[in-house]
């Protein structure tokens, strides 16, 4: 059976999802894995518009939000 180093959560900012992270840390300690966290950013803009503030937004809240 091949060795297990790392696991990624992929959340989405529910509580459902959230409620896997216990498990997931204890199946990481026992396999003494590393855990990498997943969170999709998808910035809406308008045609026209420069989507850099935009999408700096999402990615900022998605970094706050994986802090957390």
């Amino acid at each position: 059976m091949e060795k297990m180093d790392r696991i990624l959560v992929p959340l989405d900012g529910s509580e459902c999802a959230e409620n896997v992270l216990p498990a997931v840390e204890k199946l990481a300690k026992d396999l003494k894995a590393s855990i990498s966290l997943l969170r999709v950013a998808l910035a809406h803009t308008f045609p026209g518009l420069d989507p850099t503030e935009a999408e700096v937004k999402v990615v900022r809240e998605a970094e706050d939000y994986l802090a957390k």
